[in-house]
């Protein structure tokens, strides 16, 4: 591995807020530093293990979005300034925004999973879906951004909420509405911060069963 690299996630698990955040292979799950993964983007699919107990599943929006601006400031490649969205988003009524905007967003995703184009996308990624695996699959991803999930959010549920504003009716669900805009902002925001980590489509900053 590039030592350059390898001393930026030193240097990055040093930043962590508790006494151990241990960076991952986001494909094979093995510590970084004993990885076997070969390839242009070895060391760039990174996820860190962060000491402590994960969230309980009533934490609030604010603890949620804490826990994810905690693994984006470890990324070495993190190019976006993190705190300043969170705090601008905040400033714009974040919190209040987005529990009026979670049963319009869930109104968007049945519009879009009757849309027949919505399942070939799906099958891009080497899945048949069902029709109800489609409609669970879009719902998952809306809800996790809804509910400030972030750190559960990958690539993809991020490009099916953007397809559920792109198919969504103008008439129904108008971008100039405050509400609405400020989604697609924030989601315009998390998509930018992703490309400074991975550009795969199930990457996420949670570590997955491997952990």
């Amino acid at each position: 591995m590039d030592p350059a690299l390898i001393a930026a996630l030193r240097a990055a698990q040093a930043r962590a807020a508790g006494p151990d955040a241990v960076p991952h292979c986001a494909r094979c799950g093995a510590a970084l530093m004993l990885c076997a993964c070969e390839g242009v983007e070895h060391g760039r699919d990174v996820v860190f293990v962060l000491d402590g107990p994960a969230l309980p599943e009533d934490a609030s929006a604010e603890q949620r979005m804490e826990r994810w601006l905690e693994h984006a400031q470890l990324h070495p490649t993190m190019m976006f300034d993190c705190r300043r969205f969170l705090d601008d988003m905040r400033a714009r009524g974040i919190l209040q925004a987005f529990s009026r905007l979670l049963p319009r967003l869930e109104a968007m995703a049945a519009h879009y999973c009757r849309d027949d184009t919505a399942g070939g996308y799906l099958n891009e990624r080497g899945a048949a879906y069902s029709k109800e695996q489609l409609r669970g699959e879009v719902l998952l991803a809306v809800r996790r951004f809804a509910r400030f999930d972030w750190c559960w959010l990958t690539t993809f549920d991020m490009a099916l909420v953007n397809n559920c504003y792109q198919a969504s009716d103008p008439a129904h669900f108008p971008l100039e509405d405050p509400d609405l805009k400020l989604g697609f902002d924030v989601l315009g925001c998390l998509q930018q911060v992703y490309k400074f980590v991975s550009d795969r489509l199930s990457y996420c900053f949670e570590p997955f069963e491997w952990q």
